[in-house]
């Protein structure tokens, strides 16, 4: 239910009963226990399948209750919420400094063992009803209970009369078990009653006092008839301000306070950070938040993680936490006064300090690997962030020193601007081999493609239509071809600059921009697709893998790769029957159950023409999302499937049943469409394979995405795998929010998103670069503006493009010190420079 008034007003007659003895009050701001959960969010799954209900919140059963095994009255409903310890992968030096329970930057300081109540009273002690004997022995948190009359005796929690919120009640007599009863029916009208059947078969329930069996509710003053209950619409949490309105606030218990629904309390491990979002809907334990709202592990030149005792954090290696007063790890440890480590002062016969990073030592003169003298400090100025270059050229925060330049350096964002705010939407980059990109889209109002002085105006013929701009390696503008009725994505560049689109249309469309005409006609729904392009954007080919007219057939292509031979491999999905073979000929596949989507892999000639098609699951949702060609000609296909799938798409059985929702996979083939092998990735929720690189080191890397099921934020888990040449797994990580990888350029992995990420003093980062052992290198920052977010990002050797939407709202897209404001709404296209 919705509240029409601002929680804190509403319950502000509720935190004026609250003594000052340090008890957190109830309300939208009281504190966690601080039980570590891994940031999760709500995401459309695979397939349209979606894990919330018609209001966006989890699945919960019908009374809005999670129940336990019964209690001893057989009412068997307490709330209960998951306490899921999160992934922490910090990076570790080999000289370390460790700060537990240390304050956090721009946040509380987190609370010390010794006192958690928040006021003078000592952490369990005897009285204290939010440590209660022992430190977290909180009475204020159990079920249903009133927290601003619940009290501590002797280290027991005390629940007086009036103690429960109306309709519920402490039957079993365990206090530690709250007021655990509904005791509002008929059946049980206060505890151990039972009405008999006869004139007094309604139960009263009244704000304060005991329910009672009434023939009439005008009996109780103040209550009306919900069924055969008599309750205050004002008070009632299951009746809140109407009749079965009940006050179930997200991850949170609710109660009813002059008929609108306000938070009581939240749910373990979570809080309500954002007074803007009703319920309790952060999870503490997390990087950003770990011990309460704000909470963040963040600290200057130091990896931080959040433990069940609050922040942790480890020094990077060469520097230390030299001054008592700060918790960052603020000193170079490469000085004379401070060389290896914090007070260690260089004698006078070796006033240098250099040597290996986190090994210093003091040197009469530099030598490798440090050898170049910045004063008394021994560097590399090809690596040195603080002398790159040139001693006192200091690299900006989100940059390393790369060979004596700091990059990835920021140069300029162009903006394809629509007529007003919500007319586009940017993504899917794609660079090619000569430094020219292609950036995809949709657009629903009139947009001008050109960023520059000239113009290129297009106008959408239909509800909404897809585009696809050419910009030249310098970012001047080139060209841009839309379609109406069709969805177009690039999806790979060839040597020469043509483009392989892919993606599916409706209807009838001519994908010839010229004078000749080239139609399709969809049979399905939607029909996949796949063209190739001129790099003028002139059309050589369009295909159609065409589907049944039947009722909800549709197929989509989501990639493809050009093979080591020149031939072309397309994937996609389809549901009900295809046929994959675009030409006069027949290759028929069709999905188990019509309403479910299976895979598919193809493989054309350079022209066009149709060598052979495989389909790939099960009864359920199974979707390929991804294809890559290793050197060997071997096809790595990344996907996602659900229920029980066949993951071998010729005669043989690769059977598989999903852990979850949904899991990852990554299916090999050979160049003619056996099976090879498959791994599955069971990591939680809907899991999928959305990215497959190669280094230059016959590495792999894996990305993919989790989309939880709660509703709260981040809504995307990513994670990386790195797979040795042979296949083994080197290194696993998850970051939250982030979800496209790609091998970076010289070794080491790029991975992006618009999410957070654990990086110290970077709380929401674009792009992330990881060295080929897992380590962070260095960190785009994400505008802080709700406006801007990342779809999709492509990086080469000279240059990453990063593409997004501006709704017009004044931005700084410039990371650095520098400005460049973006005032015009439209699809943004970012460009950073190595």
């Amino acid at each position: 239910m919705k509240m029409q008034l601002p929680r804190r007003i509403a319950l502000l007659a509720l935190l004026l009963a609250l003594s000052a003895c340090g008890r957190r009050p109830i309300g939208p701001d009281a504190a966690t226990d601080g039980a570590g959960q891994l940031d999760t969010g709500a995401e459309m799954g695979p397939g349209g399948l979606d894990a919330r209900d018609g209001a966006g919140q989890a699945d919960t059963p019908a009374d809005g209750r999670i129940d336990t095994p019964e209690d001893a009255t057989g009412d068997g409903r307490h709330d209960v919420a998951p306490d899921v310890t999160p992934d922490v992968t910090p990076d570790l030096a080999s000289d370390v400094t460790t700060d537990v329970d240390a304050p956090s930057d721009g946040g509380p300081a987190a609370e010390g063992p010794a006192d958690r109540s928040g006021g003078d009273v000592p952490c369990g002690a005897p009285t204290d009803p939010r440590n209660c004997g022992t430190c977290d022995h909180d009475c204020t948190a159990l079920p249903h209970v009133r927290a601003d009359r619940v009290a501590c005796r002797d280290g027991a929690c005390i629940i007086p009369v009036n103690g429960c919120l109306p309709g519920y009640g402490n039957c079993s007599g365990d206090t530690e078990r709250g007021c655990e009863s509904d005791v509002s029916q008929p059946v049980r009208c206060g505890c151990g009653v039972n009405c008999p059947p006869s004139s007094t078969r309604l139960c009263a329930t009244p704000p304060d006092g005991t329910p009672m069996c009434v023939a009439t509710c005008a009996e109780v003053a103040g209550l009306i008839a919900c069924g055969q209950q008599c309750v205050d619409l004002k008070t009632n949490s299951a009746h809140c301000g109407a009749c079965n309105a009940r006050c179930q606030p997200p991850n949170a218990e609710g109660m009813c306070v002059a008929g609108q629904c306000a938070v009581s309390r939240c749910l373990k491990g979570h809080a309500d950070c954002n007074p803007a979002v009703f319920g309790c809907e952060t999870i503490v334990g997390s990087f950003y938040e770990c011990r309460s709202c704000g909470d963040t592990c963040a600290t200057a030149y130091a990896n931080g993680a959040c433990a069940a005792s609050g922040c942790t954090r480890t020094c990077h290696a060469g520097f230390g936490d030299c001054n008592a007063t700060s918790r960052d790890c603020e000193t170079p440890l490469d000085t004379a006064a401070n060389c290896g480590s914090c007070g260690t002062v260089c004698p006078n016969d070796r006033p240098l300090c250099g040597g290996q990073r986190g090994h210093e030592n003091c040197l009469g003169a530099c030598a490798a690997p440090t050898p170049d003298a910045c004063g008394s400090s021994c560097t590399d100025l090809q690596s040195d962030p603080r002398h790159c270059g040139a001693c006192g050229t200091v690299c900006e925060s989100y940059q390393a020193c790369d060979r004596g330049r700091c990059t990835p350096r920021y140069v300029k964002t162009d903006v394809q601007a629509v007529e007003e705010a919500d007319g586009v939407q940017g993504g899917s980059p794609l660079i090619a081999p000569d430094g020219s990109y292609f950036v995809s889209g949709t657009f629903w109002k009139a947009v001008d493609f050109n960023p520059s002085s000239g113009q290129d105006i297009r106008t959408p013929s239909t509800l909404f239509d897809t585009y696809l701009s050419k910009f030249e390696a310098d970012g001047s503008y080139a060209w841009t071809r839309t379609w109406t009725g069709a969805s177009v994505a690039a999806s790979t560049v060839l040597a020469d600059g043509s483009v392989i689109a892919t993606g599916s249309f409706s209807g009838t469309i001519d994908f010839n921009p010229g004078a000749n005409v080239a139609r399709l006609t969809a049979q399905g729904e939607a029909d996949a697709l796949v063209m190739k392009l001129t790099p003028s954007g002139g059309l050589v080919w369009a295909r159609a893998f065409t589907m049944t007219t039947e009722d909800a057939a549709s197929s989509s292509s989501r990639g493809a790769k050009l093979g080591t031979d020149g031939s072309i491999y397309v994937v996609g999905t389809f549901r009900g029957q295809i046929d994959l073979d675009p030409g006069s000929a027949t290759d028929g596949h069709r999905t188990a159950d019509n309403n479910a989507f299976d895979a598919y892999v193809v493989k054309l000639t350079a022209t066009g023409n149709f060598v052979w098609g495989r389909a790939l699951g099960g009864p359920m949702e199974d979707d390929a999302a991804t294809i890559a060609v290793d050197a060997s000609g071997l096809l790595w296909i990344g996907g996602s499937f659900s229920g029980t799938a066949d993951l071998d798409p010729g005669t043989g059985v690769e059977a598989h049943t999903a852990a979850s929702l949904t899991d990852g996979f990554v299916v090999r083939l050979d160049a003619n469409g056996n099976f090879r092998d498959s791994r599955i990735y069971a990591l939680g929720d809907y899991a999928s394979v959305d990215s497959i690189s190669f280094d230059s080191d016959g590495s792999v890397y894996v990305g993919g995405a989790i989309h939880p099921r709660s509703t709260t934020s981040p809504d995307t888990i990513g994670f990386i795998q790195k797979l040795s040449p042979a296949g083994n797994e080197v290194w696993l990580q998850r970051k939250d929010g982030m979800f496209s990888a790609q091998a970076a350029p010289g070794g080491g992995v790029l991975f992006a998103g618009g999410g957070r990420t654990s990086e110290p003093g970077v709380p929401i980062l674009l792009v992330v670069k990881l060295d080929r052992d897992g380590n962070s290198v260095w960190g785009i920052p994400s505008p802080v503006y709700r406006g801007y977010f990342s779809f999709a990002f492509a990086a080469d050797a000279t240059k990453i493009v990063i593409s997004g939407t501006s709704d017009g709202g004044s931005i700084d897209l410039d990371p650095g010190v520098g400005r460049d404001v973006v005032t015009a709404p439209g699809a943004t296209i970012t460009r950073f420079a190595f």
